[in-house]
This record gives structure tokens, C-alpha cells and sequence, in this order.
């Protein structure tokens, strides 16, 4: 008579190891999930209170390339790339100048100001061939002012090894593209109660398009390191200048028209005519300067004209316009654009 119970029996060790593995596969199932979730919302939403960290050390680095990514995911086009130190981050506003320039012209421009505090040519440059590879910017603005050629000592040099920067091994590539792990990283950083306040710091006031808004006066104002002599004496000696200059303007054979614009400076909008640095600035620098980019076919272009405009209380300190100085130069310089046919054809 056949029984109709089984004579096997399972046995309990296989009963464990098919729970374990089941467990496990489970748990990878969610993590999978939960990171397809994070990863659309982050495209599909742009949220700049809590953004994805490239790992760069820099909070104001990782939001701007979090928004950039964002704003050519919704416009699917970059037509001017901003690039400088402090003197372009806080004194450009991409917004105000497209809006000049779409109200003179008709046509519309998108900008996006990746000014950072402290960066110089030799570390922009890397940045800048990052951001052409990825988004063929049909032309740079660099916003120059005599350290950015020179400075050794105070710079963001490490942000030229950022993985957004070099890609240079599988690891780079999957932090640049996930933002789950990206976010993760936001996480490690946020376990260190000082970073999220420097997070909100460096942050809180950088709209959508790169611009960091700067408010009021800075009283009192800090020395003037822009009119000093022994500087401005360093930056045709330094026999990196002209190597840095040349690699910078080769960045045109990548595709975009470079223009290099003066940096405002209170100081030599309102010069003192008797200081021997503000003529080492003109008779020197500057002089230097224009001639070379003239040779190379660069437009450059002064600023006094406007910034010789710019009252006191719309200056936040020598170097740098807050929001009422920077609405007068973005209106500029959209204008001075409108001088240029088929710039952005």
C-alpha cells in the first residue's frame, strides 16, 4: 500500500541556507530598488536642499555640478559656460544676462555661471574640459583678474582630481553617474555635524543657474591684495603664465569662442592715478595682457566703462559687486554679447 506521506524529510541545515539566501537576495532586491527610486527622483526633480556629492571636498563644487546637470537635462542645450574665481561667481548672474540678451536680440541663451572662490586658470582649465566634453558650450566667459594666474598658495587645486574632472578608472565613472552612491557620499559627509552647516553656508544663497548672490557692504573692507605691487610684478615673470595662457586658449580647438573679461575691481574703476601699483596694473599687467590676447585673436574686455558706474554701496568689497552692482554688470555684459553675430549659431 503506497503511503501518501513522503518517506524523505527535509533537513533543517538546507532549510537555514535556503532562508539565508532568500534573506540575502531580498535584502539586494531593496537596496536595488530603493536606489532606482533615488536615482529617478534625482533626475526627474531638482532638489538643491539636500544634493548628490561628487566626493570633491567642496559643497559649493558638488551643488553647482548637481544644477548644471540638471538645467542641460531640461534644456538639452549650454551656450555660455562661466568660469573664474570669486570675482565670477558672485558677480555674474547667468539669468540677468540672458535676459538682456533676449530682449535686444529676440533669441535665447542659457548660461551657467561654474565660478568657484579661489579656483585659477591651471585648475580651471581641467574643469573647463570636462564641461565642453559633456556639453559643448558654444562659448567660455572667463572673468580674470591677476591671481588666477599666479596664486599658488590659496587655490582648490584638488578639484582638477575630482571624478566629474578625470574619470579616470571604473570608480570615477559610477560616482559621476549614480547618484544613489552620490548620495551616499552626501550622507558620510552629513554624519559630521559642522559640514551641514557649511553645507547650508556655502550653498544656501547659489540659484539654479551658478550664481551666488552676495548681500550688502563688507565693512570694514579687507586690504586691497589686488593693488599690490610685488603681485602684479610676478605675473609676466612667472614663467608658467604664458604656458598656462596658451593651454587655456586651446581649449578653443574644442569647439567654444573664449572671452576673456577683466574682473571688476573698485580700485581700478575709481583708480588712484598717483599709486605705482595701479600703474604697474595698467602700464603692465594689463597692457601685457590685451596684447597677448590680441596676437591669439581673444576678445578681451574691459570693464570700466560699467563698472566706473558702479556706486559704492553696490560693491560688497574691492573685488566683488553684491546683487545691486552684479545686476548692472550681468546687464553688461549680456549687451556687450549682442556685439557678436552668430556667437551662439
Amino acid at each position: 500500500m503506497n503511503s501518501i506521506f513522503s518517506p524523505h524529510t527535509y533537513q533543517l541545515k538546507t532549510l537555514h541556507k535556503t532562508a539565508l539566501a532568500r534573506g540575502i537576495l531580498a535584502f539586494i532586491v531593496l537596496v536595488l530598488a530603493l536606489a532606482l527610486v533615488i536615482e529617478t527622483a534625482a533626475r526627474l526633480f531638482y532638489l538643491p536642499a539636500l544634493f548628490p556629492s561628487l566626493g570633491s571636498d567642496s559643497f559649493l563644487f558638488d551643488y553647482k555640478i548637481y544644477a548644471l546637470e540638471n538645467q542641460f537635462r531640461r534644456e538639452s542645450q549650454l551656450d555660455c559656460l562661466i568660469l573664474g574665481s570669486s570675482v565670477a561667481n558672485g558677480n555674474l548672474d547667468p539669468d540677468l544676462l540672458a535676459t538682456v540678451y533676449q530682449q535686444e536680440t529676440g533669441e535665447t541663451i542659457r548660461c551657467f555661471n561654474l565660478g568657484i572662490p579661489a579656483l585659477t586658470v591651471e585648475t580651471a582649465i581641467p574643469i573647463a574640459k570636462a564641461a565642453i566634453q559633456r556639453y559643448s558650450p558654444k562659448v567660455l566667459l572667463f572673468i580674470l583678474i591677476p591671481r588666477d594666474l599666479v596664486d599658488r598658495e590659496y587655490t582648490v587645486e584638488h578639484l582638477a582630481q575630482n571624478p566629474w574632472v578625470t574619470s579616470r578608472s571604473p570608480a570615477d565613472w559610477l560616482i559621476v553617474h549614480s547618484y544613489s552612491l552620490r548620495y551616499f557620499l552626501t550622507w558620510q559627509y552629513w554624519q559630521n555635524p559642522s559640514n551641514r552647516a557649511k553645507m547650508v553656508e556655502e550653498t544656501n544663497t547659489v540659484s539654479s543657474r551658478g550664481y551666488s548672490k552676495v548681500e550688502g557692504v563688507r565693512d570694514p573692507y579687507p586690504p586691497d591684495w589686488l593693488m599690490d605691487a610685488d603681485s602684479l610684478q610676478k605675473v609676466w615673470q612667472d614663467p608658467k603664465t604664458i604656458p598656462t595662457l596658451e593651454t587655456l586658449l586651446a581649449l578653443r580647438q574644442n569647439g567654444p569662442q573664449l572671452i576673456v573679461i577683466e574682473a571688476p575691481a573698485y580700485s581700478v574703476a575709481f583708480p588712484d592715478p598717483a599709486s605705482p601699483a595701479w600703474q604697474l596694473y595698467e602700464q603692465d599687467y594689463l597692457t601685457k595682457l590685451a596684447q597677448y590676447l590680441a596676437q591669439k585673436d581673444v576678445p578681451f574686455w574691459r570693464v570700466t566703462e560699467i563698472t566706473g558706474q558702479i556706486p559704492r554701496p553696490d560693491w560688497y568689497d574691492w573685488l566683488h559687486l553684491n546683487t545691486h552692482g552684479a545686476k548692472t554688470f550681468s546687464a553688461w555684459v549680456g549687451h556687450k554679447l549682442t556685439e557678436y553675430q552668430n556667437l551662439f549659431k
